[in-house]
């Protein structure tokens, strides 16, 4: 396998979490009480998700690094043990005493759509522009390092590694939340990444409109300042819509027994990294990074974890050999 990269350096949250199955699709209301079942999935956070599958399928060309803080309890240990074994490297992730650790609420619909509740007050949220610049002052960064800024850390520190990495010419890859969007356009996120990974929703913020689909992809490729830059938009059963110098790509979804969809978002940027890793286009061609991430994204939703055991090197190899 070719390898672009030799060593990725992310930050975002590091946390756990509970999912609550509902028994209705209707939509949970404001001042509302209702039974659901607590299920035994074992949920993580965004940096958690997307390290594990790097560290697991590039493990043998790349040194993955974490940005984080942790609290000095036992979701932490849980947490700092769990991302060890998996090969992701802790130098930067601090064990705050008397901290929290971050820890998310998931609320699954019969349809297996899910929406989270996660707490704003953990460590995660003291990971700031200072403590990136600690971290950077001992790494080195390159135009063979990826740059993973995901949310669930305040957008300050995410947008100084951003502007770190663009300054040494690593790769940067980013998501945003939605009521992030209008900061992150006036810090000038764009020109800061390489890559853009984000959902219908977060993309239709950017525009400030409700489209969908298709006709969303090609709103957005028209934005201003968008020459030069590859964004995917994620649509759940749709596939995914991708963008490449505006040129507007469509990648069906693949066919997969669902089990849960958390997660699914986060396996499918560690996958069109991984992709590009190992030498895919973005989105042309027989097998493009895209289909690889795709794969990723199915294999997520068949397992009830919001990581899954079979994304792997092996797995990687696999798709590599035999395409889509």
């Amino acid at each position: 396998m070719n390898a672009r990269f030799n060593r990725v350096l992310g930050t975002g949250g590091i946390g756990s979490g509970v999912l609550w199955a509902l028994d209705s699709d209707r939509i949970l209301e404001r001042n509302e009480s209702r039974p659901a079942k607590m299920s035994k999935v074992r949920d993580y956070c965004k940096q958690h998700i997307i390290l594990h599958y790097l560290a697991r399928v590039m493990a043998d060309d790349a040194q993955v690094y974490a940005i984080g803080k942790v609290g000095d309890d036992d979701n932490g240990r849980m947490l700092y043990n769990e991302m060890q074994n998996a090969g992701i490297h802790l130098d930067y992730v601090e064990a705050v005493k008397h901290g929290i650790t971050m820890y998310s609420m998931c609320i699954q619909y019969p349809d297996f759509q899910v929406c989270n509740v996660t707490t704003s007050n953990s460590v995660c949220n003291e990971v700031d522009s200072e403590y990136v610049k600690g971290c950077l002052g001992h790494v080195s960064v390159d135009e063979r390092t990826a740059i993973i800024a995901v949310p669930e850390v305040p957008l300050s520190a995410r947008m100084t590694l951003l502007a770190y990495g663009n300054k040494h010419r690593a790769f940067c890859t980013a998501s945003v939340l939605y009521d992030e969007v209008d900061d992150f356009l006036k810090q000038d996120g764009l020109s800061l990444c390489d890559l853009l990974v984000i959902n219908e929703i977060e993309a239709n913020a950017f525009l400030k409109k409700e489209i969908e689909g298709e006709a969303l992809a090609y709103e957005f490729a028209r934005m201003p300042g968008m020459h030069g830059h590859r964004v995917a938009i994620t649509c759940g059963e749709q596939g995914s819509f991708t963008i490449e110098d505006q040129v507007v790509a469509h990648t069906p979804a693949r066919k997969a027994e669902v089990a849960s969809t958390a997660g699914a978002g986060d396996a499918f940027t560690a996958g069109l990294v991984c992709g590009l890793h190992f030498g895919l286009s973005f989105h042309s061609g027989a097998f493009s990074a895209t289909d690889f991430a795709t794969a990723f994204a199915a294999k997520s939703v068949e397992c009830i974890h919001t990581i899954a055991p079979t994304i792997d090197r092996d797995f990687a190899r696999f798709l590599l050999n035999n395409g889509f």
